[in-house]
């Protein structure tokens, strides 16, 4: 579960954090405030209109993104076609940005009564832009990051997945110091490696990871839980593997949301 919650937020920060997307979203309220969409124009001043639709969308987009984010990593939800999977976040995020609205609009235009039904099918065609918007957002953020991930992985490739078998060589999930050996996970077996620890670790610094042990490094995308046994603190990967988090890097664990 705590794996999931951190791809979850990873997610949201992919979303939320791209300046130019909150370029357009700002011209997006300011257009919604001039025009006055779904009676706005008739019950508001241009002045109210704009704290309406500010709110509203910003309100709407948080909702709209958070249920996304987690359709899009909850397991139940993983062999789901994209976007039919999309569809259904939306349809679902609709409800709640309804009741969202309902509650708003009181505050804004007093005397108007208009039920959820209606609400809703307000809500639908904005949470499917939102969708629309936020798979955009998503895949321009992905492709700006291709050139700088191949250029890490060329490296990592040169300092440490050469010196593993043809077979082995695959995404990096952990790595434990075996005397003076490292043996080193992936996705597609593991491997005694006859390098430092340190060396190791430099390595692979262009991934997702922290170290949790002088002995032991992790990559945090394949971190499946942390427990408690006997007063240490493990993380528990997504093989069942178990690593010990030592005092001294507990802050690091931390600080990368393992623990």
């Amino acid at each position: 579960m705590s794996s999931t919650l951190r791809k979850i937020t990873a997610n949201l920060r992919d979303y939320s954090f791209q300046p130019r997307f909150w370029a357009v979203f700002s011209a997006i309220i300011v257009v919604f405030a001039i025009i006055g969409p779904f009676g706005t124009f008739e019950r508001m001043t241009l002045a109210t209109r704009m704290v309406y639709w500010a709110i509203t969308m910003t309100g709407s987009w948080a909702i709209s993104v958070t249920t996304i984010a987690v359709f899009n990593h909850m397991p139940i939800f993983a062999r789901l076609n994209s976007h039919l999977r999309l569809a259904l976040a939306c349809f679902t995020a609709s409800l709640p940005i309804a009741l969202f609205l309902r509650f708003l609009l009181p505050y804004f235009s007093p005397n108007i009564e208009i039920s959820i039904l209606v609400h809703y099918l307000y809500a639908l065609p904005l949470t499917l832009a939102f969708g629309f918007l936020a798979t955009m957002v998503l895949s321009a953020h992905n492709k700006s990051h291709t050139s700088a991930d191949d250029e890490a992985n060329k490296k990592l490739n040169e300092l440490l997945l050469h010196r593993l078998s043809p077979k082995n060589r695959g995404p990096v999930k952990y790595m434990t110091m075996e005397d003076h050996y490292v043996r080193v996970t992936t996705t597609r077996g593991e491997e005694l490696v006859l390098m430092r620890m340190g060396d190791a670790v430099s390595a692979a610094s262009c991934l997702p990871g922290v170290r949790i042990h002088r002995s032991h490094w992790v990559n945090s995308q394949f971190a499946q839980d942390t427990r408690k046994e006997a007063g240490r603190t493990l993380i528990v990967m997504d093989d069942g593997k178990q690593l010990p988090v030592s005092r001294t890097y507990q802050k690091d664990a931390r600080a990368a949301g393992l623990c």
